[in-house]
């Protein structure tokens, strides 16, 4: 999530996006902000960006080949919820 807030994306592009709420989008962000103790997007899209960039250079220290784009907060992706497993029904 913090990585589309650092591509300048508001909270309702960012909802439909993920097909989450624009409520459960601000919660979100404002939870990011509070944990990384920025003010504002602003500061939230700069922490991003050098924790992004840190990332890399540990990953081609470690012998990666392949960077990655960031660090994922939170994990949104099918099948999953919260970065656990949803079960099959």
């Amino acid at each position: 999530m913090a990585e589309l807030v650092a591509a300048g994306l508001t909270n309702r592009e960012i909802a439909t996006t993920l097909h989450l709420s624009p409520r459960t989008v601000e919660h979100h962000v404002s939870g990011a902000l509070r944990k990384l103790g920025v003010p504002s997007r602003q500061g939230l899209a700069a922490q991003w960006s050098g924790l992004a960039a840190a990332q890399t250079r540990n990953r081609a220290a470690r012998g990666h080949n392949t960077p990655r784009t960031g660090v994922n907060w939170v994990s949104v992706t099918p099948g999953t919820r919260m970065g656990g497993r949803v079960p099959n029904t």
